[in-house]
Protein backbone atom coordinates (compact mmCIF):
# COMPACT_ATOMS: atom_id res chain seq x y z
CA UNK A 1 0.00 0.00 0.00
CA UNK A 2 2.69 2.48 1.04
CA UNK A 3 4.84 1.78 -2.04
CA UNK A 4 1.84 2.07 -4.34
CA UNK A 5 1.04 5.48 -2.96
CA UNK A 6 4.67 6.54 -3.33
CA UNK A 7 4.52 5.58 -7.00
CA UNK A 8 1.58 7.94 -7.45
CA UNK A 9 3.43 10.95 -6.03
CA UNK A 10 5.63 13.05 -8.29
CA UNK A 11 7.08 16.51 -7.85
CA UNK A 12 5.89 17.43 -11.30
CA UNK A 13 2.24 17.29 -10.32
CA UNK A 14 0.72 20.77 -10.16
CA UNK A 15 -2.17 21.72 -7.98
CA UNK A 16 -5.28 22.42 -10.12
CA UNK A 17 -5.68 26.16 -10.66
CA UNK A 18 -9.44 26.11 -9.98
CA UNK A 19 -8.86 24.56 -6.57
CA UNK A 20 -6.03 26.98 -5.86
CA UNK A 21 -8.32 29.88 -6.72
CA UNK A 22 -11.04 28.48 -4.47
CA UNK A 23 -8.60 28.15 -1.59
CA UNK A 24 -7.31 31.67 -2.28
CA UNK A 25 -10.84 33.09 -2.31
CA UNK A 26 -11.83 31.33 0.90
CA UNK A 27 -8.59 32.34 2.59
CA UNK A 28 -9.28 35.96 1.67
CA UNK A 29 -12.70 35.75 3.35
CA UNK A 30 -11.07 34.24 6.42
CA UNK A 31 -8.44 36.98 6.52
CA UNK A 32 -11.17 39.62 6.56
CA UNK A 33 -12.84 37.69 9.34
CA UNK A 34 -9.54 37.43 11.17
CA UNK A 35 -8.79 41.15 10.92
CA UNK A 36 -12.15 42.17 12.38
CA UNK A 37 -12.24 39.45 15.03
CA UNK A 38 -8.63 40.12 16.10
CA UNK A 39 -9.07 43.85 16.57
CA UNK A 40 -12.34 43.48 18.43
CA UNK A 41 -11.07 40.57 20.55
CA UNK A 42 -8.04 42.52 21.69
CA UNK A 43 -10.20 45.51 22.55
CA UNK A 44 -12.70 43.29 24.39
CA UNK A 45 -9.90 41.79 26.52
CA UNK A 46 -8.60 45.24 27.40
CA UNK A 47 -12.02 46.61 28.37
CA UNK A 48 -12.98 43.46 30.27
CA UNK A 49 -9.75 43.47 32.29
CA UNK A 50 -10.25 47.15 33.13
CA UNK A 51 -13.92 46.64 34.06
CA UNK A 52 -13.51 43.54 36.21
CA UNK A 53 -10.07 44.15 37.70
CA UNK A 54 -7.25 41.62 37.80
CA UNK A 55 -8.75 39.41 40.52
CA UNK A 56 -12.29 39.15 39.10
CA UNK A 57 -10.85 38.74 35.60
CA UNK A 58 -8.76 35.84 36.90
CA UNK A 59 -11.82 34.28 38.57
CA UNK A 60 -13.79 34.52 35.32
CA UNK A 61 -10.90 32.94 33.40
CA UNK A 62 -10.51 29.94 35.70
CA UNK A 63 -14.27 29.32 35.99
CA UNK A 64 -14.51 29.56 32.22
CA UNK A 65 -11.70 27.01 31.99
CA UNK A 66 -13.71 24.59 34.14
CA UNK A 67 -16.55 24.72 31.61
CA UNK A 68 -14.34 24.83 28.53
CA UNK A 69 -12.52 21.77 29.82
CA UNK A 70 -15.56 19.78 28.71
CA UNK A 71 -14.91 21.03 25.18
CA UNK A 72 -12.90 17.90 24.48
CA UNK A 73 -16.24 16.11 24.09
CA UNK A 74 -17.54 18.60 21.54
CA UNK A 75 -14.19 18.94 19.80
CA UNK A 76 -14.33 15.27 18.86
CA UNK A 77 -17.65 15.81 17.07
CA UNK A 78 -16.41 18.94 15.29
CA UNK A 79 -13.58 16.94 13.73
CA UNK A 80 -15.88 14.01 12.96
CA UNK A 81 -18.67 15.99 11.29
CA UNK A 82 -16.27 18.04 9.16
CA UNK A 83 -14.39 14.92 8.12
CA UNK A 84 -17.48 12.91 7.17
CA UNK A 85 -19.18 15.86 5.44
CA UNK A 86 -16.06 16.57 3.35
CA UNK A 87 -15.49 12.89 2.63
CA UNK A 88 -19.03 12.42 1.27
CA UNK A 89 -18.74 15.65 -0.75
CA UNK A 90 -15.43 14.42 -2.17
CA UNK A 91 -17.21 11.26 -3.34
CA UNK A 92 -20.08 13.34 -4.77
CA UNK A 93 -22.55 11.60 -2.46
CA UNK A 94 -25.24 14.15 -1.51
CA UNK A 95 -27.41 11.56 0.22
CA UNK A 96 -24.40 10.66 2.39
CA UNK A 97 -24.11 14.29 3.45
CA UNK A 98 -27.76 14.20 4.54
CA UNK A 99 -27.18 11.05 6.59
CA UNK A 100 -24.15 12.58 8.31
CA UNK A 101 -26.19 15.71 9.10
CA UNK A 102 -29.03 13.75 10.69
CA UNK A 103 -26.78 11.39 12.62
CA UNK A 104 -24.60 14.24 13.90
CA UNK A 105 -27.64 16.05 15.32
CA UNK A 106 -28.76 12.92 17.21
CA UNK A 107 -25.25 12.24 18.51
CA UNK A 108 -24.81 15.87 19.51
CA UNK A 109 -27.99 15.79 21.61
CA UNK A 110 -26.74 12.68 23.38
CA UNK A 111 -23.38 14.36 24.04
CA UNK A 112 -25.15 17.40 25.52
CA UNK A 113 -26.92 15.12 28.00
CA UNK A 114 -23.60 13.46 28.83
CA UNK A 115 -21.88 16.81 29.40
CA UNK A 116 -24.67 18.04 31.67
CA UNK A 117 -24.65 14.78 33.65
CA UNK A 118 -20.92 15.23 34.33
CA UNK A 119 -20.59 19.01 34.52
CA UNK A 120 -23.44 19.80 36.90
CA UNK A 121 -22.31 17.66 39.86
CA UNK A 122 -18.67 18.49 39.12
CA UNK A 123 -19.37 22.25 39.36
CA UNK A 124 -21.39 21.86 42.55
CA UNK A 125 -18.41 20.09 44.12
CA UNK A 126 -15.39 21.90 42.69
CA UNK A 127 -16.34 25.58 42.81
CA UNK A 128 -17.34 25.76 46.53
CA UNK A 129 -14.62 23.38 47.73
CA UNK A 130 -11.57 23.62 45.47
CA UNK A 131 -11.64 26.96 43.64
CA UNK A 132 -9.00 29.39 44.92
CA UNK A 133 -10.88 32.70 45.19
CA UNK A 134 -12.03 35.15 47.90
CA UNK A 135 -14.82 33.48 49.94
CA UNK A 136 -17.30 36.25 49.19
CA UNK A 137 -16.96 35.58 45.43
CA UNK A 138 -17.58 31.83 45.50
CA UNK A 139 -21.37 32.15 45.16
CA UNK A 140 -20.96 34.42 42.14
CA UNK A 141 -18.38 32.01 40.72
CA UNK A 142 -20.90 29.17 40.98
CA UNK A 143 -23.51 31.21 39.09
CA UNK A 144 -20.92 32.02 36.43
CA UNK A 145 -20.16 28.34 36.07
CA UNK A 146 -23.74 27.31 35.34
CA UNK A 147 -24.48 30.28 33.06
CA UNK A 148 -21.29 29.53 31.12
CA UNK A 149 -22.38 25.90 30.92
CA UNK A 150 -25.60 27.03 29.24
CA UNK A 151 -23.59 28.99 26.68
CA UNK A 152 -21.37 25.97 26.11
CA UNK A 153 -24.37 23.70 25.50
CA UNK A 154 -25.81 26.07 22.89
CA UNK A 155 -22.47 26.18 21.08
CA UNK A 156 -22.30 22.39 21.16
CA UNK A 157 -25.66 22.10 19.45
CA UNK A 158 -24.45 24.36 16.63
CA UNK A 159 -21.65 21.97 15.61
CA UNK A 160 -23.55 20.15 12.80
CA UNK A 161 -24.56 23.49 11.25
CA UNK A 162 -21.13 25.14 11.48
CA UNK A 163 -19.41 22.05 10.07
CA UNK A 164 -21.89 21.97 7.17
CA UNK A 165 -20.90 25.51 6.20
CA UNK A 166 -17.16 24.85 6.45
CA UNK A 167 -17.31 21.53 4.57
CA UNK A 168 -19.16 23.19 1.69
CA UNK A 169 -16.36 25.79 1.71
CA UNK A 170 -18.80 28.68 2.21
CA UNK A 171 -16.18 30.71 4.05
CA UNK A 172 -17.87 34.00 3.15
CA UNK A 173 -20.87 33.01 5.25
CA UNK A 174 -18.67 31.60 8.01
CA UNK A 175 -16.69 34.86 8.11
CA UNK A 176 -19.85 36.98 8.18
CA UNK A 177 -21.38 35.04 11.06
CA UNK A 178 -18.10 35.21 13.01
CA UNK A 179 -18.04 38.99 12.59
CA UNK A 180 -21.64 39.22 13.80
CA UNK A 181 -20.71 37.09 16.82
CA UNK A 182 -17.71 39.18 17.86
CA UNK A 183 -19.68 42.41 17.27
CA UNK A 184 -22.39 41.24 19.64
CA UNK A 185 -19.71 40.32 22.20
CA UNK A 186 -18.28 43.82 21.88
CA UNK A 187 -21.74 45.23 22.53
CA UNK A 188 -21.95 43.07 25.66
CA UNK A 189 -18.65 44.43 26.98
CA UNK A 190 -19.62 48.05 26.25
CA UNK A 191 -22.93 47.51 28.04
CA UNK A 192 -20.98 46.05 30.94
CA UNK A 193 -19.06 49.32 31.40
CA UNK A 194 -22.26 51.22 32.15
CA UNK A 195 -23.64 48.66 34.61
CA UNK A 196 -23.47 49.66 38.26
CA UNK A 197 -24.07 46.18 39.73
CA UNK A 198 -21.92 43.06 39.81
CA UNK A 199 -20.25 43.12 36.40
CA UNK A 200 -18.65 39.72 36.94
CA UNK A 201 -22.12 38.14 37.07
CA UNK A 202 -23.65 40.18 34.25
CA UNK A 203 -21.00 39.37 31.64
CA UNK A 204 -21.72 35.60 31.29
CA UNK A 205 -25.45 36.37 31.14
CA UNK A 206 -24.84 38.67 28.18
CA UNK A 207 -22.69 36.04 26.48
CA UNK A 208 -25.49 33.51 26.93
CA UNK A 209 -27.84 35.88 25.10
CA UNK A 210 -25.28 36.35 22.31
CA UNK A 211 -25.03 32.57 21.86
CA UNK A 212 -28.82 32.34 21.56
CA UNK A 213 -28.85 34.95 18.79
CA UNK A 214 -26.01 33.20 16.93
CA UNK A 215 -27.86 29.88 17.17
CA UNK A 216 -30.78 31.41 15.28
CA UNK A 217 -28.38 32.81 12.67
CA UNK A 218 -26.59 29.51 12.03
CA UNK A 219 -29.72 27.37 11.90
CA UNK A 220 -31.55 29.83 9.66
CA UNK A 221 -28.59 30.21 7.28
CA UNK A 222 -28.01 26.48 6.80
CA UNK A 223 -31.70 25.71 6.31
CA UNK A 224 -31.88 28.37 3.60
CA UNK A 225 -28.63 27.54 1.76
CA UNK A 226 -28.67 23.77 2.03
CA UNK A 227 -32.36 23.02 1.67
CA UNK A 228 -31.53 19.60 0.21
CA UNK A 229 -30.01 18.66 3.58
CA UNK A 230 -32.71 18.08 6.17
CA UNK A 231 -33.12 16.04 9.32
CA UNK A 232 -34.55 12.55 9.14
CA UNK A 233 -34.24 9.47 11.30
CA UNK A 234 -31.40 7.31 10.10
CA UNK A 235 -31.85 3.63 10.89
CA UNK A 236 -28.53 2.44 9.48
CA UNK A 237 -26.44 1.55 12.49
CA UNK A 238 -23.23 1.52 10.49
CA UNK A 239 -23.36 5.32 10.07
CA UNK A 240 -23.73 5.85 13.81
CA UNK A 241 -21.01 3.32 14.46
CA UNK A 242 -18.53 4.95 12.06
CA UNK A 243 -19.07 8.47 13.41
CA UNK A 244 -19.03 7.35 17.04
CA UNK A 245 -15.89 5.25 16.54
CA UNK A 246 -14.13 8.16 14.84
CA UNK A 247 -15.34 10.59 17.52
CA UNK A 248 -14.42 8.20 20.31
CA UNK A 249 -10.74 8.19 19.43
CA UNK A 250 -10.80 11.93 18.73
CA UNK A 251 -12.34 12.32 22.18
CA UNK A 252 -9.06 11.28 23.75
CA UNK A 253 -7.08 13.63 21.52
CA UNK A 254 -9.32 16.56 22.39
CA UNK A 255 -9.08 15.73 26.08
CA UNK A 256 -5.33 16.07 25.70
CA UNK A 257 -5.69 19.43 23.96
CA UNK A 258 -7.94 20.70 26.76
CA UNK A 259 -5.39 19.55 29.33
CA UNK A 260 -2.76 21.52 27.43
CA UNK A 261 -4.63 24.81 27.90
CA UNK A 262 -7.61 24.78 30.26
CA UNK A 263 -6.12 22.06 32.48
CA UNK A 264 -2.94 24.09 32.95
CA UNK A 265 -5.09 27.11 33.84
CA UNK A 266 -6.77 25.12 36.61
CA UNK A 267 -3.38 23.91 37.85
CA UNK A 268 -2.14 27.50 37.86
CA UNK A 269 -5.08 28.43 40.06
CA UNK A 270 -4.27 25.63 42.51
CA UNK A 271 -0.56 26.45 42.84
CA UNK A 272 -0.43 30.21 42.22
CA UNK A 273 -3.95 31.69 42.65
CA UNK A 274 -6.22 33.86 40.44
CA UNK A 275 -3.57 36.51 39.67
CA UNK A 276 -1.66 34.06 37.49
CA UNK A 277 -4.96 32.98 35.91
CA UNK A 278 -5.32 36.57 34.74
CA UNK A 279 -1.87 36.40 33.10
CA UNK A 280 -2.67 33.05 31.51
CA UNK A 281 -6.01 34.43 30.31
CA UNK A 282 -4.14 37.14 28.43
CA UNK A 283 -1.79 34.53 26.96
CA UNK A 284 -4.72 32.38 25.82
CA UNK A 285 -6.42 35.42 24.28
CA UNK A 286 -3.35 36.22 22.19
CA UNK A 287 -2.78 32.52 21.48
CA UNK A 288 -6.27 32.01 20.06
CA UNK A 289 -5.97 35.21 18.00
CA UNK A 290 -2.64 34.21 16.47
CA UNK A 291 -3.84 30.66 15.79
CA UNK A 292 -6.90 32.08 14.02
CA UNK A 293 -4.61 34.24 11.86
CA UNK A 294 -2.17 31.50 10.86
CA UNK A 295 -4.93 28.90 10.39
CA UNK A 296 -6.81 30.94 7.80
CA UNK A 297 -5.14 29.11 4.93
CA UNK A 298 -5.29 25.80 6.80
CA UNK A 299 -9.00 26.11 7.41
CA UNK A 300 -9.62 26.89 3.74
CA UNK A 301 -7.47 23.93 2.66
CA UNK A 302 -8.82 21.31 5.10
CA UNK A 303 -11.94 20.36 3.09
CA UNK A 304 -9.78 20.00 -0.02
CA UNK A 305 -7.33 17.74 1.83
CA UNK A 306 -10.12 15.39 2.88
CA UNK A 307 -11.89 15.50 -0.50
CA UNK A 308 -8.64 14.76 -2.38
CA UNK A 309 -8.04 11.71 -0.18
CA UNK A 310 -11.62 10.52 -0.72
CA UNK A 311 -11.12 10.87 -4.50
CA UNK A 312 -7.76 9.03 -4.39
CA UNK A 313 -5.80 12.07 -5.63
CA UNK A 314 -2.69 11.46 -3.57
CA UNK A 315 -0.40 13.72 -5.63
CA UNK A 316 -2.61 16.70 -4.92
CA UNK A 317 -3.07 15.57 -1.32
CA UNK A 318 0.67 15.55 -0.59
CA UNK A 319 1.32 18.87 -2.29
CA UNK A 320 -1.59 20.50 -0.48
CA UNK A 321 -0.48 19.16 2.92
CA UNK A 322 3.03 20.56 2.42
CA UNK A 323 1.76 23.88 1.07
CA UNK A 324 -0.66 24.22 3.99
CA UNK A 325 1.99 23.45 6.60
CA UNK A 326 4.50 25.84 5.08
CA UNK A 327 2.11 28.73 4.48
CA UNK A 328 0.59 28.36 7.97
CA UNK A 329 4.08 28.53 9.51
CA UNK A 330 5.10 31.53 7.39
CA UNK A 331 1.91 33.39 8.28
CA UNK A 332 2.55 32.72 11.96
CA UNK A 333 6.18 33.80 11.60
CA UNK A 334 5.20 37.10 10.00
CA UNK A 335 2.57 37.91 12.60
CA UNK A 336 4.91 37.27 15.56
CA UNK A 337 7.51 39.76 14.27
CA UNK A 338 6.33 42.67 16.48
CA UNK A 339 6.10 40.31 19.47
CA UNK A 340 9.65 39.09 18.83
CA UNK A 341 10.93 42.68 18.72
CA UNK A 342 9.31 44.18 21.84
CA UNK A 343 6.56 42.17 23.53
CA UNK A 344 6.68 44.19 26.77
CA UNK A 345 5.88 47.42 24.92
CA UNK A 346 2.95 45.83 23.09
CA UNK A 347 1.46 44.49 26.31
CA UNK A 348 1.76 47.91 27.98
CA UNK A 349 0.09 49.61 25.03
CA UNK A 350 -2.70 47.04 25.02
CA UNK A 351 -3.37 46.51 28.74
CA UNK A 352 -1.61 49.51 30.35
CA UNK A 353 -0.73 47.35 33.39
CA UNK A 354 -0.34 43.76 32.18
CA UNK A 355 -0.47 41.01 34.84
CA UNK A 356 2.79 39.60 36.15
CA UNK A 357 4.21 36.70 34.12
CA UNK A 358 2.07 37.59 31.08
CA UNK A 359 5.09 38.64 29.01
CA UNK A 360 7.28 35.64 29.81
CA UNK A 361 4.52 33.07 29.34
CA UNK A 362 3.52 34.65 26.03
CA UNK A 363 7.11 34.72 24.69
CA UNK A 364 7.46 30.99 25.25
CA UNK A 365 3.96 30.29 23.93
CA UNK A 366 4.93 31.92 20.62
CA UNK A 367 7.54 29.19 20.15
CA UNK A 368 4.87 26.54 20.77
CA UNK A 369 2.59 28.17 18.19
CA UNK A 370 5.30 28.18 15.52
CA UNK A 371 5.94 24.48 16.04
CA UNK A 372 2.25 23.60 16.10
CA UNK A 373 1.56 25.58 12.90
CA UNK A 374 3.53 22.89 11.03
CA UNK A 375 1.28 20.14 12.40
CA UNK A 376 -2.21 21.21 11.34
CA UNK A 377 -2.02 19.93 7.76
CA UNK A 378 -0.41 16.66 8.84
CA UNK A 379 -3.19 16.19 11.38
CA UNK A 380 -5.91 16.77 8.76
CA UNK A 381 -4.16 14.38 6.38
CA UNK A 382 -4.23 11.62 8.97
CA UNK A 383 -7.83 12.33 9.93
CA UNK A 384 -8.87 12.19 6.28
CA UNK A 385 -7.99 8.49 6.26
CA UNK A 386 -10.37 7.80 9.15
CA UNK A 387 -7.65 5.72 10.85
CA UNK A 388 -7.24 7.85 13.94
CA UNK A 389 -6.91 5.29 16.73
CA UNK A 390 -3.11 4.97 16.72
CA UNK A 391 -2.71 8.67 16.02
CA UNK A 392 -4.86 9.78 18.94
CA UNK A 393 -3.35 7.27 21.37
CA UNK A 394 0.23 8.30 20.58
CA UNK A 395 -0.18 12.05 20.13
CA UNK A 396 -2.91 12.42 22.76
CA UNK A 397 -0.86 10.57 25.37
CA UNK A 398 2.13 12.80 24.72
CA UNK A 399 0.09 16.02 24.96
CA UNK A 400 -1.79 14.97 28.08
CA UNK A 401 1.52 14.35 29.85
CA UNK A 402 2.07 18.13 29.87
CA UNK A 403 -0.41 18.37 32.74
CA UNK A 404 1.08 15.84 35.23
CA UNK A 405 4.64 16.89 34.35
CA UNK A 406 3.74 20.53 35.04
CA UNK A 407 2.09 19.60 38.34
CA UNK A 408 5.20 17.68 39.33
CA UNK A 409 7.42 20.63 38.41
CA UNK A 410 5.28 23.06 40.43
CA UNK A 411 5.17 20.68 43.38
CA UNK A 412 8.99 20.64 43.31
CA UNK A 413 9.01 24.43 43.38
CA UNK A 414 9.43 25.34 39.70
CA UNK A 415 8.12 28.74 38.48
CA UNK A 416 5.04 28.97 36.19
CA UNK A 417 6.97 29.13 32.90
CA UNK A 418 8.17 25.53 33.27
CA UNK A 419 4.84 24.27 31.97
CA UNK A 420 5.54 26.05 28.67
CA UNK A 421 9.05 24.60 28.48
CA UNK A 422 7.48 21.16 28.79
CA UNK A 423 4.95 22.12 26.13
CA UNK A 424 7.71 23.07 23.67
CA UNK A 425 9.44 19.70 24.00
CA UNK A 426 6.16 17.80 23.63
CA UNK A 427 5.15 19.84 20.56
CA UNK A 428 8.38 18.89 18.76
CA UNK A 429 7.86 15.21 19.60
CA UNK A 430 4.23 15.34 18.39
CA UNK A 431 5.29 16.89 15.07
CA UNK A 432 7.69 13.97 14.50
CA UNK A 433 4.97 11.41 15.30
CA UNK A 434 2.46 13.08 12.97
CA UNK A 435 4.99 13.00 10.16
CA UNK A 436 5.72 9.31 10.69
CA UNK A 437 2.01 8.45 10.72
CA UNK A 438 1.45 10.48 7.54
CA UNK A 439 4.09 8.32 5.87
CA UNK A 440 2.41 5.15 7.15
CA UNK A 441 -1.19 6.05 6.25
CA UNK A 442 -0.92 7.78 2.88
CA UNK A 443 2.80 7.65 2.01
CA UNK A 444 3.75 11.29 2.52
CA UNK A 445 7.53 10.88 2.31
CA UNK A 446 9.56 12.27 5.20
CA UNK A 447 12.28 13.49 2.86
CA UNK A 448 9.59 15.03 0.64
CA UNK A 449 8.17 16.93 3.63
CA UNK A 450 11.60 18.10 4.75
CA UNK A 451 12.43 19.40 1.25
CA UNK A 452 9.11 21.12 0.66
CA UNK A 453 8.42 22.45 4.17
CA UNK A 454 11.31 22.45 6.63
CA UNK A 455 14.15 23.65 4.38
CA UNK A 456 12.14 26.53 2.79
CA UNK A 457 11.13 27.96 6.20
CA UNK A 458 14.71 28.19 7.49
CA UNK A 459 15.76 31.40 5.60
CA UNK A 460 12.86 33.62 6.78
CA UNK A 461 13.13 32.19 10.32
CA UNK A 462 16.82 33.11 10.39
CA UNK A 463 16.00 36.63 9.15
CA UNK A 464 13.45 37.15 11.94
CA UNK A 465 15.80 35.87 14.65
CA UNK A 466 18.69 38.06 13.45
CA UNK A 467 16.39 41.07 13.12
CA UNK A 468 15.05 40.61 16.66
CA UNK A 469 18.60 40.28 18.03
CA UNK A 470 19.81 43.44 16.27
CA UNK A 471 16.78 45.44 17.37
CA UNK A 472 17.01 44.41 21.01
CA UNK A 473 20.76 44.58 21.55
CA UNK A 474 22.28 46.77 18.83
CA UNK A 475 19.79 49.57 18.18
CA UNK A 476 18.79 52.41 20.57
CA UNK A 477 15.06 52.29 19.79
CA UNK A 478 13.79 49.69 22.24
CA UNK A 479 10.74 50.96 24.14
CA UNK A 480 9.64 53.40 21.41
CA UNK A 481 6.39 52.74 19.58
CA UNK A 482 7.70 54.48 16.46
CA UNK A 483 10.92 52.50 16.59
CA UNK A 484 8.93 49.28 16.92
CA UNK A 485 6.63 50.26 14.05
CA UNK A 486 9.49 51.11 11.68
CA UNK A 487 11.47 48.00 12.66
CA UNK A 488 8.40 45.78 12.19
CA UNK A 489 7.72 47.19 8.72
CA UNK A 490 11.35 46.84 7.63
CA UNK A 491 11.77 43.36 9.05
CA UNK A 492 8.39 42.28 7.71
CA UNK A 493 9.27 43.57 4.25
CA UNK A 494 12.63 41.82 4.25
CA UNK A 495 11.01 38.61 5.50
CA UNK A 496 8.39 38.84 2.71
CA UNK A 497 11.10 39.20 0.05
CA UNK A 498 12.95 36.17 1.42
CA UNK A 499 9.71 34.15 1.49
CA UNK A 500 8.78 35.02 -2.09
CA UNK A 501 12.25 34.30 -3.44
CA UNK A 502 13.38 31.33 -1.37
CA UNK A 503 10.41 29.72 0.38
CA UNK A 504 7.47 29.43 -2.03
CA UNK A 505 7.12 27.20 -5.07
CA UNK A 506 5.66 28.47 -8.35
CA UNK A 507 2.19 27.11 -7.59
CA UNK A 508 2.25 28.57 -4.05
CA UNK A 509 3.16 31.96 -5.54
CA UNK A 510 0.15 31.50 -7.80
CA UNK A 511 -2.03 31.23 -4.70
CA UNK A 512 -0.56 34.48 -3.35
CA UNK A 513 -1.26 36.14 -6.70
CA UNK A 514 -4.78 34.81 -6.39
CA UNK A 515 -5.18 36.71 -3.11
CA UNK A 516 -3.98 39.91 -4.74
CA UNK A 517 -6.16 39.42 -7.82
CA UNK A 518 -9.23 38.83 -5.69
CA UNK A 519 -8.41 41.84 -3.52
CA UNK A 520 -8.08 44.12 -6.57
CA UNK A 521 -11.38 42.87 -7.99
CA UNK A 522 -13.12 43.63 -4.69
CA UNK A 523 -11.61 47.11 -4.52
CA UNK A 524 -12.56 47.90 -8.13
CA UNK A 525 -15.78 46.03 -8.88
CA UNK A 526 -16.68 48.25 -11.85
CA UNK A 527 -13.46 47.69 -13.79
Amino acid sequence: MTQDLHDKTTDGYAMPSARSQRIARNTLFLFVRMAVVTLLSLYISRVLLAALGVEDFGIYQVVGSLVTAFGFINGAMVAATQRFYSYELGRGNDSGVGRVYSVSIVVQLLLVLLVCAIAIPFGLWYVPNKLVAPPERLTVALWIYFISLGTFVINMLLTPFQSLIVSHERMNLFALLSIVDISLRLGAVLLLKSYAGDQLLLYPILLLAVSGVMALCYVGSTRRLFSQVHFHWVRERTVYREILAYSGWNLFGNLAAVAQTQGINIVYNYFFGPILNAAFGIVNSVRSTLIAFANNYQMAANPQIIKSYAAGEYDYLHKLICASAKISYLLMLCVVIPFALDLDLLLRLWLVKPPEYASLLLQLTLIVLLIESLSGALMTGVQATGRVRTYQVLVGSMIIMILPLSMLAFWLGAPPEYSVYINIVVSIACLAVRLLLSYKYHALGIGYYLRRVVLPILPPTTVVLLGAYLYRYQLPYVGSIWGLLVASILLGGLCTVVILTLSLTTEEKRIVKGYLHLSKRRKAPND
